[in-house]
């Protein structure tokens, strides 16, 4: 079993990937669903952040590189990557989040963890990308705030459309230039599934139709 096989071993285990009727963050409806606050022990999450930790290990140079995970989901999951990150490099890792809501009392503000001067490069991690609506938002809180983001990664890209008819990954490169990696491709997960019900067969035809010839990743 390779790093991706036992990646998708682990979604499956724990009930992440899921089937049936559901509408993401960008307002669309599927018929998968990648519930990642399903990693709600210390060793599922600890094996999804090690994978990333040795993601970010491989593809930037910039040790100094500040992590951020956005709100909610990100948060544990930053955490951890930046301790796993810590490890590998056997450096110190600096994290930090924001809150949904501005703090009006004690250290104030809407972010929090490594404290920001201005300047300072960051990698934001991020559990999954659909249309690229989270990876947005949070590439305008920080750059509001003079940061240079000079990556992201994701967990799982489900390589769907964007705002146009490139996938969400491409637009955001373009947009950005920022490049965006992934531990695992929604193609890669379903190829590698195991046989499941005709009911769930049905529904990863149905949405690989719809969401991906869509943006041209399937003939």
């Amino acid at each position: 079993m390779n790093s991706k096989q036992a990646l998708i071993h682990t979604l499956l285990a724990y009930e992440v990937l899921q089937f049936g009727r559901f509408q993401t963050k960008s307002g669309r409806i599927s018929s998968i669903f990648f519930n990642t606050g399903n990693f709600c022990s210390g060793r599922s999450l600890g094996i999804f952040a090690e994978a990333f930790a040795q993601c970010i290990a491989e593809k930037f140079s910039q040790k100094e590189a500040i992590l951020f995970g956005p709100a909610y989901k990100g948060i544990p999951l930053v955490t951890l990557v930046a301790d796993r990150l810590q490890i590998l490099r056997e450096e110190e890792v600096f994290f930090s989040y924001n809150r949904k809501e501005k703090k009006p009392h004690g250290e104030g503000g809407e972010l929090a963890g490594y404290n920001f001067r201005g300047g300072e490069k960051v990698i934001i991690v991020e559990d999954v990308l659909t249309a690229g609506t989270s990876i947005r938002e949070s590439l305008r809180l920080l750059q509001e705030r003079g940061l240079v983001v000079i990556g992201a990664v994701v967990g799982i890209d489900r390589e769907e459309r964007g705002q146009g008819l490139k996938s969400a990954r491409e637009e955001i490169n373009e947009e950005f230039n920022l490049p965006v990696h992934s531990l695992l491709r929604l193609t890669e997960i379903l190829a590698l599934l195991p046989a499941g019900s005709p009911e769930q067969l049905a529904q990863v035809a149905a949405y690989r139709q719809e969401r991906l010839v869509s943006c041209g990743l399937l003939a």
